[in-house]
């Protein structure tokens, strides 16, 4: 068992030198170098999140968006409580917008069991799930119960230029245009 075990120790490591080197040429611009070392990582080892996420990644940069999310909902369902799994299932459905399938996403994982990072995307997909339903709302003829949900969205809005952002695109779809521009200005 010994002897297993330290064989898949070097096994990831090596998985994770793969993967190193492929981000190295990701940035280099040779994606398709990058891709074939990402793919023999994941074959020495599968269960690896970061892998598969990077590979997600270089498959969404292409418009393989459904190999993409293929890897992602592949660990899942091997590993459907991986608190790693559902963080970069997350992070995928965050890069494509879709902010309430993350955001269940983070919320499935455990309190105890989330790093800060998770806690960290879990109030960002929040923030903007609830800017997004705020500006539906406005759309829909009900500004004021908009106004109610961007009023609990600004405590968490802090300095992060995105949610400054979102936060004033959300206050100005309310009609509170003079709100917007001071968010806007910070």
């Amino acid at each position: 068992e010994a002897q297993r075990q330290e064989l898949g120790d070097l096994g990831s490591l090596r998985a994770d030198g793969l993967r190193s080197r492929a981000n190295l040429l990701m940035r280099a611009g040779n994606t398709d170098e990058a891709q074939r070392l990402l793919e023999q990582a994941l074959l020495i080892d599968p269960t690896s999140p970061w892998i598969r996420l990077e590979l997600a990644r270089l498959y969404q940069s292409q418009g393989r968006l459904r190999d993409a999310n293929n890897l992602a909902d592949g660990l899942l369902q091997s590993h459907p409580n991986m608190p790693d799994a559902l963080y970069i299932k997350a992070l995928l459905a965050a890069e494509a917008q879709n902010w309430w399938e993350g955001l269940s996403l983070l919320e499935s994982i455990p309190a105890a069991s989330r790093s800060s990072d998770m806690a960290r995307l879990q109030e960002r997909l929040w923030v903007r799930y609830q800017t997004e339903r705020a500006a539906v709302l406005a759309r829909m003829g009900q500004p004021r119960e908009g106004r109610k949900i961007m009023r609990e969205v600004d405590p968490l809005v802090g300095d992060n230029a995105e949610l400054l952002g979102a936060a004033a695109t959300g206050w100005a779809e309310v009609g509170e245009d003079g709100r917007a521009l001071a968010l806007m200005r910070r």
